[in-house]
């Protein structure tokens, strides 16, 4: 069964090569650094939403992680130098799990397993977008697989599942369409309107179009506040009465496969004025955010906070770091460990080789500890708390710098 699912992906990834939408060939990136906006949408919840910053030197490290054996060589799955779909991904990731290279996996070019996916009934395929379009090389025509698939600072990547067998009616063909709304995050005041749209396309990149008389399930938090009907042209209206954020969602389910994927939003809801705090999302075809002033001057009044309110987290204490005695001499264990600060929701922990120089992300965890594998050498390691503050996140300063010698 394995053997065909990878098979029928690859006849999959050749399908959606034929896509005539695309974005600039010039799109990759001479930056050293890049930061985007990362989705990943399984058949019915999202599973991540998060910004994520990558540089040159990440690409390397990822490039290095996700392997595959042969014989007794380990063969690079993501090869290219530049900033990709796919680094995006490995990046986010490497960074937030213990054991990378079996919480993503890849075949042909598209992730074959994404941490925290479900397991259906059906096969299902990875597919994705970069600013709600499936990008394709304008000079060959030919769709790009998220491994060749250039990304440039300030792109939304969205990865969604993608059905492609029906097992009530036995047919190979039952495609998922891919469903967004034209921001992926909306601001507003209490009893105060704002109007969405919500669109579709046919799966495989071709023409968007309204998403007409779908329902839109509404959360704060995991509690389901209301539901919404789209009109004739994909349209929708929403008002709060209290402040907070919401989550907006919709799927569409036909006997139990999904006929749209499953799409998110947020919308913040503030007292007074509307602040916006991010760009807007890019609607199809757009390959750089237009500028957008706010569409009210905040008031006084308005829950927005300022450097003076904001509340940093404590700044974890007795960070240490013991190295496993039992282990191969070319990779060994390495737990590093630390008290939790106070107010903190969570912790990022940086490491270096440059005597305490240039230091680089290498998790992000809500525990208070991690354990990594490290080859023979000398590394310096630094943690900081962070913590959500009215839809901001906020960081600590950095914790004392320790060295540890793995032998």
């Amino acid at each position: 069964m394995r053997t065909t699912n990878k098979l029928f992906a690859f006849f999959l990834a050749a399908i959606l090569c034929i896509s005539t939408l695309g974005i600039n060939a010039d799109a990759q990136n001479t930056a050293d650094t890049v930061t985007v906006t990362l989705k990943v949408e399984d058949v019915d919840s999202t599973l991540i939403s998060e910004q994520v910053t990558l540089t040159k030197d990440d690409v390397k490290t990822i490039n290095s992680t996700f392997v595959v054996e042969s014989g007794s060589v380990e063969i690079p799955v993501l090869t290219s130098e530049d900033f990709t779909a796919a680094n995006v991904l490995g990046k986010y990731i490497t960074d937030t799990s213990d054991s990378p290279a079996s919480d993503l996996t890849f075949s042909y070019g598209s992730p074959l397993y994404i941490k925290g996916q479900k397991t259906c009934d059906y096969f299902p395929y990875w597919s994705f977008r970069v600013n709600n379009i499936s990008p394709a090389d304008e000079q060959t025509g030919y769709g790009y697989t998220s491994d060749t698939c250039p990304v440039k600072d300030g792109d939304c990547i969205v990865f969604f599942r993608q059905a492609c067998y029906d097992p009530n009616a036995g047919d190979w063909g039952a495609y998922t369409k891919y469903s967004y709304f034209d921001k992926q995050t909306y601001h507003t005041a209490v009893n105060t309107p704002i109007s969405l749209t919500y669109s579709v396309d046919d799966g495989f990149g071709g023409n968007p179009s309204p998403a007409a008389s779908e329902e839109l399930s509404i959360f704060k938090q995991a509690d389901l506040i209301k539901k919404v009907n789209t009109d004739t042209s994909g349209s929708a209206q929403l008002s709060f009465d209290q402040t907070g954020t919401y989550t907006i969602t919709s799927s569409k389910l036909t006997n139990g496969i999904p006929e749209n994927s499953h799409a998110s939003a947020t919308v913040v809801v503030t007292e007074g004025g509307i602040s916006p705090t991010e760009p807007p999302t890019l609607t199809p075809g757009q390959t750089t955010a237009p500028t957008q002033a706010p569409s009210q001057t905040p008031s006084p009044a308005a829950d927005v906070p300022s450097d003076k309110t904001v509340k940093k987290p404590g700044i974890p204490k007795k960070l240490t770091a013991s190295v496993a005695k039992k282990a191969k001499a070319s990779s060994k264990k390495v737990k590093i460990s630390w008290k939790k600060g106070s107010g903190a929701s969570g912790y990022e922990c940086f490491v270096s080789k440059k005597n305490k120089k240039s230091f680089r992300s290498i998790a992000k965890t809500k525990k208070t500890n991690i354990t990594k594998k490290w080859k023979k050498g000398i590394y310096y390691i630094k943690i900081r708390s962070f913590a959500k503050q009215n839809n901001k996140t906020v960081y600590s300063k950095y914790s004392r710098i320790i060295r540890v010698n793995v032998r």
